[in-house]
């Protein structure tokens, strides 16, 4: 059984190496975001939380924010779902247990999420907010 040597296809520094690859993975345009469906994202969700306080529905809230979920980039590959349901469980509770302004603070935590969600990826290049 004979055993090969290794022997690097560019004879340079570990680094330079390293560049090369991460710029040859590099192939795809960033996803176009507008800055309009960016806005229309938060007062959808805002709009959600307003009609939860008026009726008390939290499977209308959780429609509402379904709803436009979906407009938002990578929102399965970074698992927004989930985490806002963690965010809208936890003002569930909070209202049982009689908190002081529960839904507010849920509405500013899912908007912050997206909204951090969506920079994040603008940060990475892989979205640009047009």
């Amino acid at each position: 059984m004979h055993k090969r040597a290794y022997r690097p296809e560019v004879a340079d520094f570990l680094e330079t190496r390293k560049l090369l690859s991460a710029a040859a993975t590099r192939t795809a345009e960033p996803y176009p975001y507008s800055r309009r469906l960016f806005t229309f994202t938060a007062e959808h969700i805002r709009l959600g939380f307003y009609l939860y306080n008026q009726y008390r529905d939290i499977d209308q809230l959780h429609a509402e924010i379904s709803d436009v979920a979906v407009h938002v980039p990578f929102q399965k590959a970074d698992n927004l779902g989930p985490r806002i349901e963690t965010i809208l469980d936890r003002m569930q509770e909070s209202i049982a247990g009689h908190v002081r302004n529960a839904v507010r603070s849920a509405q500013n935590e899912v908007v912050a999420l997206i909204r951090t969600d969506v920079m994040a990826h603008v940060k990475a290049g892989e979205v640009v907010i047009r």
